[in-house]
């Protein structure tokens, strides 16, 4: 008697799904695709799922031929969107991610959501330049690599003082003022006539302006004090006795006390009064 034993093998997956190709999230990140058919096939077009070796090339869908182009040792870019995330390929900077359907029906690069990059509009290196200001120029306050490099949608430039004792528009310790790259691939900073920041002088701290207006009230109530004493005097005391005692003499950290005497010498009564100081401490 003979038992046979049958195995079920599973086979190996000969094409990418096109489910996989359209995943919702690459359409969230502004990709399409283009499939190009393998070398040994006849055919133009693929309606099915693409076989294995089948070249599949990701771009942006709102950058289509945006992509850079090569003259020699200058490169150009075209704007529009782009992958800003294109590390699979040999080529990083054409603005097309490539990949090739594997067996298991795999693609040969990484398809998870992560590892990937929405498309992105890209800024000129050409940055817009502010109007001339002799002695308070705004310039470029980045790195030089930085600022003489192009940049991504939502990157940002950053401008200052030339002098750098000087604030943005009078705001007390305001240094830089920052614009960033647009979808429409220009920077942020002011057109059409509308004013570029200035730069000015740092302004007074505003508790030094309370405590100068502080200071200027507590004169002006000396001056009326003074007055008072001119005129009438203050507890029988004329401003010459006392006056250099209240506004000259400071003792500090004492407790003092001035009592008044009146004497009768003669048909006149004189004036005089008696200082004594007690230490805080003790």
């Amino acid at each position: 008697m003979c038992n046979y034993v049958t195995k079920f093998l599973t086979p190996v997956q000969a094409a990418c799904s096109r489910n996989l190709l359209g995943s919702a999230w690459l359409g969230q990140m502004g990709y399409a695709n283009y499939i190009q058919p393998p070398k040994w096939s006849n055919t133009a077009v693929i309606p099915y799922d693409p076989p294995v070796g089948t070249h599949i090339e990701f771009y942006c869908s709102a950058g289509v031929g945006n992509v850079l182009l090569r003259a020699g040792d200058q490169d150009t870019v075209l704007y529009g969107k782009r992958p800003r995330k294109d590390i699979w390929d040999r080529d990083n900077e054409d603005g097309v991610i490539s990949a090739i359907c594997a067996h298991g029906g795999a693609l040969d690069i990484s398809s998870n959501p992560a590892d990937w990059d929405r498309c992105r509009s890209r800024c000129p290196a050409a940055k817009p330049e502010p109007p001339i200001k002799i002695g308070a120029q705004l310039i470029g306050y980045d790195s030089p690599e930085k600022w003489d490099r192009g940049h991504w949608e939502d990157e940002s430039v950053t401008y200052g003082c030339e002098n750098q004792s000087l604030v943005i528009n009078s705001v007390k310790g305001l240094r830089t003022k920052s614009y960033s790259c647009q979808a429409d691939s220009a920077y942020n900073t002011p057109t059409g006539g509308k004013p570029w920041p200035a730069c000015t002088l740092n302004p007074t701290d505003p508790y030094i302006l309370t405590a100068i207006k502080l200071l200027t009230d507590e004169y002006d109530r000396n001056i009326v004090y003074r007055e008072k004493l001119k005129t009438g005097g203050i507890f029988g005391f004329g401003a010459n006795s006392i006056e250099a005692l209240l506004f000259t003499y400071a003792i500090p950290f004492a407790i003092c006390k001035i009592k008044p005497i009146r004497e009768l010498e003669g048909n006149s009564i004189t004036s005089s009064f008696q200082l004594s100081c007690a230490s805080s401490s003790s």
